[in-house]
């Protein structure tokens, strides 16, 4: 006899999970279904079309997000998931029944109105697809994504075709290095440059090294970006500004006077307005 959450190919090339199963029964999932809604057959019908072939045992392809590593945020979130469902896994074999499961997820989000029990509604049916789809583990309720680590390499400059150009060339770590290059010089430092003429500067050279022209060369609006994105406003400013004028005139106040308040009255301001006297 199959275990809990077997996958199978069929016939006519789906693949299935085997949800549960009793003494009478045994519900499959199509794992390409995105409604949570089982196959039922009987113990006897199943067993017949795995003898047959109709059914066929394969790897499961999820078998990796169940025993992965995860971070603390990532284990909090899966537990989150696994709480929303919890209700509907309590029942039984009842969540089979398509009726009986679309009361219970009514009652779920009884206290919403509108466009949020809506959304509320499909939440908890996407989470119950995927603990069928996945292996009902709660590591496959964990997120399944992973930040980026690597820069991203462009073979041609991204966004909206210029006006200007389509010659200018894509964003690459030579270009990112000669932008660093100039905002160091140019732009972080106390007697900063402006922005326009930084990036006539690194024109300049980029056209006298390469040997290009102008519209084969980055735009301005390529060198705003990466200053702008890769130094955020806070560092600029600490960067443009001198110790002193940064410590007395830039630098973000933390606290309040209040804090210095020892109780009710102890910090207090006087208006006073000074009589005038006629001769």
């Amino acid at each position: 006899m199959y275990l809990v959450n077997t996958v199978f190919r069929s016939n006519d090339d789906a693949k299935y999970r085997l949800i549960q199963r009793d003494e009478k029964k045994v519900w499959l999932f199509p794992m390409e279904r995105d409604t949570p809604v089982c196959d039922e057959l009987t113990l006897g019908d199943f067993q017949k079309q795995c003898d047959q072939g109709s059914f066929v045992e394969i790897p499961d392809p999820y078998s990796e997000l169940q025993f992965r590593k995860a971070t603390e945020a990532e284990i909090s979130r899966g537990r989150e998931n696994l709480e929303l469902i919890k209700p509907l896994l309590e029942e039984g074999a009842r969540p089979f029944e398509k009726n009986h499961l679309r009361n219970l997820i009514k009652d779920m989000s009884a206290g919403l109105e509108g466009n949020e029990r809506l959304a509320w509604q499909r939440k908890i049916k996407r989470t119950l697809v995927l603990w069928w789809q996945r292996g009902q583990v709660p590591a496959v309720l964990m997120p399944d994504w992973a930040p980026k680590k690597e820069v991203r390499e462009y073979k041609e400059k991204p966004g909206r075709k210029s006006s200007l150009t389509n010659a200018a060339p894509g964003l690459n770590d030579e270009i990112r290095k000669e932008f660093d290059r100039v905002c160091r010089k140019m732009l972080l430092v106390p007697e900063h440059d402006s922005v326009k003429n930084a990036y006539s500067k690194f024109l300049h050279d980029w056209m006298a090294s390469k040997n290009v022209s102008q519209e084969e060369s980055p735009t301005f609006n390529q060198f705003r970006h990466y200053y702008t994105s890769t130094y955020p406003k806070a560092d600029r400013a600490k960067a443009q500004s001198t110790a002193r004028e940064y410590e007395k005139d830039v630098r973000p106040l933390t606290g309040s006077t209040y804090d210095i308040a020892k109780g009710p009255g102890h910090v207090y301001e006087i208006d006073c307005k000074f009589p005038r006297y006629t001769v």
